[in-house]
């Protein structure tokens, strides 16, 4: 079975993580998967997830989505 981490770079998917590459034997395959939804954040986001990828040496997928950050209110 595949196993994917959402990896948004926040607290909580980055602990997820580095539980996972402490522990490789409690998961056969995994991935990181990062959804760029198009919001006001992603830039920062994504700079975040890019520092984080290459300081834990992760592989990671990128999926784009719709611009759902249209429906953000200001």
């Amino acid at each position: 079975m595949k196993e994917v981490i959402l990896f948004s770079g926040g607290t909580d998917s980055l602990v997820t993580t580095l539980k996972v590459k402490d522990n490789p034997a409690e998961l056969s395959d995994l991935s990181c998967l990062y959804i760029d939804l198009g919001h006001r954040y992603r830039i920062e986001e994504m700079r975040v997830v890019g520092r984080l990828v290459k300081e834990l040496d992760i592989g990671l997928k990128w999926l784009v989505v719709s611009d759902i950050g249209r429906f953000e209110k200001d």
